[in-house]
């Protein structure tokens, strides 16, 4: 099954904010941060870079459980539905902080249907938002989160 997307939109990115999302471009405190700038923080640099490759061009659901993603660097992702919903981006998955108060989501029961996927639309032109057979739809998943998510052999091999 092939998803489908209007792929033609995702040639058209042309800076940061199309890339990372909205969070990266205004991580700390409200100030900006674009490519190639070097930001320290608690010990730790972090270094903002546009990366045109970070861009999948083609989507496809090659068997009821893995979802394989080929990006404009060449690079083939399998991502198994199960990883992909288990790191639902959204505030009722992973919780929020607002003000300095941190939520934590409220433990929810596994309903038929969690780890089917039944739809993709594209959101602007920097993520993905998946629908799934419990009715859960409200994660969005920038290029960025979909490539960290890779589980093939090369990707499984540099996180361990």
């Amino acid at each position: 099954m092939t998803f489908p997307l209007s792929l033609g939109i995702l040639h058209l990115i042309q800076g940061p904010l199309a890339q990372f999302g909205r969070a990266p471009q205004w991580h700390c405190g409200g100030h900006r941060f674009d490519p190639g700038t070097v930001h320290e923080k608690d010990n730790e640099v972090v270094l903002f870079l546009f990366n045109k490759d970070m861009i999948a061009t083609k989507i496809k659901l090659e068997k009821p459980s893995e979802l394989h993603l080929t990006w404009e660097d060449g690079h083939q992702s399998i991502i198994h539905l199960q990883t992909l919903r288990d790191n639902c981006p959204c505030a009722g998955c992973q919780g929020e902080t607002i003000l300095l108060k941190t939520y934590k989501p409220e433990p929810q029961p596994a309903l038929p249907g969690k780890y089917e996927l039944k739809g993709a639309n594209p959101v602007g032109s920097y993520a993905l938002q998946f629908s799934w057979g419990d009715g859960h739809n409200t994660g969005i998943y920038t290029w960025q989160l979909l490539r960290s998510l890779c589980e093939c052999d090369e990707c499984l091999g540099k996180k361990n």
